[in-house]
């Protein structure tokens, strides 16, 4: 079992076909990203570049980074 709730979050959503750019929008604006692991801010960062969305993944990371 994933011990970082966010990232097991983000694997159901995909496995439930829910993974769309509104549910990882959620998913990123409800995260503390102070406590997030490096690892899974860049997996949600790709996964807006999977999704088509490359600039709110370098606006993840930029915003990870301040924390």
């Amino acid at each position: 079992m994933d011990d970082v709730p966010l990232r097991r979050k983000h694997r159901e959503s995909i496995l439930t076909g829910q993974f769309n750019l509104d549910a990882l929008d959620a998913m990123v604006a409800a995260a503390d990203l102070a406590s997030t692991p490096p690892l899974t801010v860049v997996l949600l960062a790709s996964s807006f570049q999977r999704l088509g969305r490359p600039e709110k993944g370098t606006a993840l990371l930029r915003r990870a980074q301040r924390h």
